[in-house]
């Protein structure tokens, strides 16, 4: 399933439009992914349309979205790998964990914001 969602993704015009200019930042979260969209407050928005557009040979795939536009910053991790930390990565992923079913949630904050963090999972079938 996980296969499934990174192929989706990648195909997303959003996704490869930021990832072709240097604007995206990839995350691996072990069920899902998450995307830091430094090209525009509506790419995150335009990836997760496309993702619930994806064609009906994805129609088993089960999506959560968590999207916020609240400030993110680059880190290294303990490996010195690229990370993501703040309180807009934070609250993405609040907005995604309210969502126990397969949907899109959208919180926005008024706030500057200097990346929009998208968080995308693929729930177990368990759940």
């Amino acid at each position: 399933m996980l296969e499934e969602l990174n192929e989706v993704v990648r195909k997303t015009d959003a996704f490869r439009s930021a990832d072709i200019t240097g604007k995206l930042i990839c995350l691996p979260t072990g069920d899902g992914m998450a995307l830091v969209f430094t090209n525009s407050a509506e790419a995150p928005v335009e990836c997760a349309l496309e993702i619930g557009k994806a064609p009906k040979s994805h129609s088993t795939l089960a999506v959560r979205i968590g999207i916020h536009s609240g400030p993110v910053h680059e880190v290294a991790d303990v490996n010195q790998r690229r990370n993501i930390a703040g309180a807009g990565i934070n609250i993405a992923q609040r907005v995604m964990d309210c969502r126990r079913r397969p949907h899109s949630s959208l919180e926005t904050c008024s706030r500057g914001f200097g990346a929009i963090p998208a968080m995308a999972s693929a729930p177990s079938r368990t759940r």
